[in-house]
């Protein structure tokens, strides 16, 4: 940031808390100031240093606005290796789906417990299964956890109560 941005972000931020220079509006309505030290005329019943501000109202409403929204972290991988796992893991489910009754006959046979899966009536609900998330990769759900225990420690009501007045 350069150096002499700094005096137009402290002017933004006085503008933001309601102490605007009103020797700004004095300047617009009653030319500027005379350099041989005498006085503005006109506009005498105008109160120049009580002007009232809207920004901090503004302000109030962002702040109020940014607290009562609420976050969802999602991670979606988007290589190619993943993109084949997820497949693969799809069409798992739909051989699943396809061969049900002789898996669990043999399931049966064998003595293991019988498979209570959800699984998919449709190429579309599989689909839909896939969008929901039923294929996500496991790196994929310990990243979101990882994310989400970050964005819980990080004080994210106080980031966003100070985040129309941060530069």
């Amino acid at each position: 940031m350069p150096y002499k941005s700094l005096d137009r972000i402290q002017e933004l931020r006085d503008y933001a808390e309601g102490r605007q220079d009103y020797t700004k509006y004095m300047d617009i309505l009653l030319g500027p100031k005379p350099k041989d030290g005498g006085i503005r005329e006109g506009f005498m019943n105008c109160d120049f240093p009580t002007i009232f501000s809207p920004a901090p109202m503004i302000v109030n409403k962002l702040v109020g606005i940014l607290e009562g929204t609420e976050h969802d972290i999602l991670v979606d991988s988007i290589d190619e290796a993943a993109s084949f796992e997820k497949n693969k893991a799809k069409e798992k489910l739909w051989l699943k789906k396809q061969f049900k009754p002789e898996l669990d006959q043999i399931a049966q046979q064998l003595g293991y417990p019988q498979d209570e899966e959800q699984l998919p009536e449709s190429r579309e609900e599989l689909d839909l299964m896939g969008e929901m998330g039923v294929t996500k990769l496991p790196f994929e759900m310990y990243m979101e956890k990882c994310l989400g225990h970050t964005f819980d420690i990080s004080d994210h009501p106080d980031i966003n109560a100070d985040l129309p007045t941060m530069v």
